[in-house]
């Protein structure tokens, strides 16, 4: 019994007469539909096309060995606070209304967002860094930056520069996330060292409440004593004044004459 018909191999050969060898088959022919197909043979031609599959796959492998051979894993240390408003954002006067129900709204966005900008200030950084140095975590921090910087010690403006780049390794390592619409804000700091990650967030932490601290409180107390003494010579000023008029008009008791003249208003 003969068959006749054409066989399209890949699109562009065509041969009219009987079907393909199994040798000439590829793994499209099978994929096709051609009638009568071998298991056997189907393997036989997956193994033809593994020849050049196996050499890319090695060569990609190998690509991607060099490429990420410098990628080291990276811990994350992480820590939270709750931040809600006080009365370094409210003014509480003597007699009155508080200005927290009243004036500017201060809602928990501004007021994390605020204390963000406090914890990625260039002084909690450089309290970090001065804390590292002190618990002596330069070998297991960033040895090749502390390096860098110990043979720049001669020269001043390389010593800076090196020192910029550690400046620039904790920023860009230190994170903080203001959680919307809340009191909460997240802070974490990575590093290819596990322990070293978590010690240096509890420095971050720490240089933060520090760092307010002596904004809010001991920053805040010259400017109050400054304050206090404007008013007492305001009110000085103001008590002189009120003597001079009572002595130009030949007011002795200023009581005792207010008390008079509502007398007197009344009778009228």
């Amino acid at each position: 019994m003969s068959q006749s018909g054409q066989y399209n191999n890949g699109g562009d050969r065509r041969v009219s007469g009987a079907r393909p060898q199994f040798g000439d088959m590829t793994v499209g022919d099978y994929a096709n539909g051609m009638p009568s197909i071998r298991v056997g043979e189907m393997f036989r031609a997956l193994l033809r096309q593994l020849v050049w599959l196996v050499p890319l796959a090695l060569v990609g492998v190998l690509v991607a060995i060099f490429v990420t051979k410098d990628i080291k894993r990276a811990y994350k240390g992480e820590g939270r606070f709750l931040v809600q408003i006080g009365s370094e954002y409210t003014f509480d006067p003597v007699t009155g209304q508080s200005s927290q129900g009243g004036g500017v709204l201060l809602t928990p966005d501004i007021i994390t967002l605020n204390e963000a900008g406090i914890m990625q200030s260039a002084e909690v950084i450089q309290a970090v860094k001065s804390e590292i140095e002190r618990n002596n975590l330069q070998q297991h921090f960033a040895p090749k930056l502390y390096a860098e910087i110990a043979a720049a010690s001669s020269d001043p403006i390389a010593a800076t520069k090196a020192q910029l780049k550690l400046h620039e390794f904790l920023e860009k390592n230190f994170e903080v996330e203001p959680q919307p619409k809340s009191s909460v804000v997240n802070l974490s700091f990575e590093h290819e060292n596990g322990p070293v990650a978590v010690e240096v967030t509890k420095y971050f932490m720490n240089a933060y409440l520090k760092q307010r601290q002596s904004i809010f409180v001991e920053g805040s107390v010259g400017v109050i004593s400054d304050r206090l003494n404007a008013t007492k010579e305001q009110l000085h000023a103001n008590e002189a004044a009120i003597q001079d008029f009572l002595k130009t008009n030949g007011i002795s008791d200023f009581g005792t004459e207010r008390a008079g003249a509502t007398t007197r208003l009344e009778n009228l």
